[in-house]
């Protein structure tokens, strides 16, 4: 029976042992090339692109200005904002706490058909999105469009407590007068 016992609470261990995953902390400080652990927080943009896949990524209140869209690099990743840095990263639900704005800055695409993109997520699953505020800027060139999330090719996803705010577009540029 002792053997029995003994064997149960290993294989318990050992799952649990793999069962844990990455968390990466984010500050609007936090630096790119940071450990991401809670006293060396990462970049916003350096946390998605090196999250490993089961990762949590906890981004710290605040407004985070980007200048090109964030994109995951794994699958299975959990985006989480609303934890205040300064209180130990105990959590806020609060809407606007933490605040993802692209701003029109380096837009991308070609002259009259550029795009501002804060989230672009391509070919990834099960990846979760949580108290997050996300927010572009007004487009600022003739034909400017914007995203607040781009998706192609994702699946099993979820957005929880989330808010998405695109700016406006631009109006296209002017045409030409055509024949009499």
């Amino acid at each position: 029976m002792k053997k029995i016992i003994l064997f149960a609470f290993s294989m318990f261990a050992v799952g649990v042992t793999f069962a844990q995953c990455s968390i990466v902390y984010v500050t609007t400080d936090g630096s790119p090339t940071a450990s991401g652990t809670i006293s060396n927080p990462k970049s916003i943009d350096a946390a998605f692109l090196t999250a490993p896949e089961g990762s949590v990524i906890r981004i710290a209140v605040g407004t985070y200005n980007i200048t090109a869209p964030l994109s995951f690099s794994s699958n299975n990743i959990v985006v989480e904002g609303g934890f205040i840095d300064t209180l130990d990263w105990t959590k806020t639900s609060l809407q606007g706490a933490t605040t993802i704005y692209r701003t029109n800055a380096l837009p991308e695409g070609p002259v009259n058909r550029q795009r501002l993109v804060a989230l672009s997520i391509v070919n990834k699953s099960g990846f979760e999105i949580h108290d997050l505020t996300i927010r572009t800027a007004d487009g600022d060139a003739p034909g400017m469009s914007t995203y607040g999330v781009y998706l192609s090719g994702c699946s099993n996803y979820k957005f929880i407590r989330c808010l998405i705010n695109p700016g406006n577009a631009s109006n296209g540029a002017p045409g030409v007068n055509g024949e009499a």
